[in-house]
């Protein structure tokens, strides 16, 4: 377990990781505070490697202390230096017997990844005190634990974390749990992920154990989703006037080369300024910050939500025979055969494209994907024929959106059109507000050398997400 972990410090960045460990006698201390994983990996790897076989489980003492600290609160069975001291980095300057909460952003996500090779073994220590936190009825559906035996406030725990607001910032801090069995496969770890709002994984052998986390932290990398600034229709015949569309680019970060994009439409009320959806209900979730779960945006069919890559733009996409996608490589004539991105442009060729070595796809391939054709399958079905409604992310960018419609003297405010486009793949998208029909999508030159690698679904890259932190209670 110890080398499988260190090397895993080695392989992430852009999070914020602790470390803890469990006791011999009751819960567990944090050995290492929450910090970047950038000046955290050396010392936590040294830490790591001191770390003694032996010892207790005390699965629900530790995911209680746990609790505490993402809590602030006072600090409990986190004193006892046995065997390993509590780091004074996770003490508060202003209150040394409490933690120093390390949520510290209204928008950050928290985790717990418990990894354990035991079943929980004179854990019990934290019953009543987990039954004793505030709000714990109202957050667990129970005035006591469930179950039976050693442990059984551990799910319970887990529940509460998830369930609960932990820190006093606006917004809901919440705690996710995943948790690991490692030789070992325990119903109780199940069920606490599954309260806890994660996942449970179950592993064997340092391989298994090394897929396991490494899934943990995609997973964990890939919860968080990002909105650009929003824009407004300009009318380009008296840019004094807007309308009330409000145009939203979102953007997921994953772990892979492809982040999912979108564009999605909804206006401001008069009366007050709010945010509203198709259905002319408030759209933004005050608890979270996010659209609530009841949404939706004036381009989807259905309810979309807080999902980057459910209705909006990428609903509205037009089939990949009717799209217009173009490229620069023929002059300044956009629209002439020699700058068009389809099959018959003989100027986009393998060369140009990057592509030659075994294994690569083919030309015709990569150009249908730019057309929209999911040739890389990527949802896994097997038909490499079907549309990719699929969007780049608009990262570092914002919408705009004009209106050209109609003349100065009677300009036409509906038929406005709407500019986003992605850093990362360099193309530029202009759906029309009135029709929803993407005019025209341009691909610069350079692009073509990366479409290669979005085309492979499994290239993974650094990430640089720094609102995530992740605690690790280790044995």
């Amino acid at each position: 377990m110890q080398d499988v972990t260190t090397n895993l410090l080695d392989q992430v960045s852009g999070v914020n990781v602790g470390l803890m460990r469990f006791h011999r006698a009751d819960g567990g201390p944090v050995i290492h505070h929450m910090e970047d994983v950038a000046t955290a990996r050396a010392p936590m790897q040294a830490k790591i490697a001191e770390l003694p076989s032996d010892g207790r489980t005390p699965l629900a003492e530790s995911l209680y202390e746990a609790g505490l600290y993402y809590m602030g609160r006072t600090i409990d069975f986190g004193d006892d230096n046995d065997p390993a001291p509590m780091d004074p980095n996770a003490r508060s300057s202003t209150s040394p017997s409490a933690y120093d909460s390390p949520i510290n952003l209204e928008c950050q996500k928290n985790f717990v990844v418990l990894l354990t090779d035991g079943e929980p073994n004179r854990d019990y220590a934290a019953d009543s005190k987990i039954t004793g936190l505030p709000g714990y009825s109202t957050a667990t559906g129970n005035a006591s634990c469930t179950g039976s035996g050693d442990g059984h406030c551990l799910d319970d725990m887990a529940a509460y974390l998830y369930e609960s607001d932990l820190s006093p910032l606006p917004g809901k801090q919440n705690v996710v749990t995943y948790t690991i069995g490692f030789t070992i496969d325990l119903p109780l770890l199940d069920e606490t992920a599954q309260r806890g709002g994660g996942g449970y994984f179950q592993a064997n052998d340092t391989a298994t154990l090394t897929t396991a986390l490494t899934d943990i932290v995609q997973n964990i990398l890939d919860t968080q989703t990002t909105f650009a600034a929003p824009a407004t229709s300009v009318n380009a015949f008296n840019r004094t006037r807007h309308l009330n569309d409000l145009f939203i680019t979102a953007f997921q970060p994953t772990g892979k080369t492809h982040w999912p994009g979108n564009l999605k439409k909804f206006r401001l009320r008069a009366s007050d300024g709010e945010i509203i959806d198709a259905n002319g209900n408030l759209a933004v979730d005050p608890a979270t910050g996010f659209f609530s779960d009841g949404a939706q945006s004036f381009w989807s069919s259905s309810v979309d939500g807080p999902s980057v890559t459910d209705g909006g733009a990428v609903e509205q996409l037009p089939a990949p025979a009717t799209r217009n996608v173009y490229t620069y490589l023929a002059g300044s004539l956009l629209t002439s055969a020699g700058n068009q991105v389809n099959l018959a442009n003989a100027n986009i060729d393998d060369q140009i494209l990057g592509i030659g070595a075994p294994g690569d796809p083919t030309r015709d391939q990569l150009v249908e994907f730019m057309r929209g054709v999911d040739t890389a399958d990527h949802d896994g079905d097997n038909d490499v024929a079907e549309p990719r409604t699929q969007m780049g992310d608009p990262l570092h960018g914002a919408p705009i959106s004009v209106i050209y419609g109609g003349t100065t003297v009677n300009p036409d405010l509906d038929d406005a059109v709407v500019y986003f486009g992605s850093a990362r793949t360099t193309a530029i998208c202009t759906p029309s507000t009135r029709t929803r029909a993407s005019r025209n999508g341009r691909s610069y030159r350079r692009t073509f050398s990366t479409i290669n690698c979005f085309y492979s679904r499994t290239v993974r890259r650094p990430r640089n997400t720094t609102a995530s932190t992740a605690i690790c209670a280790c044995r």
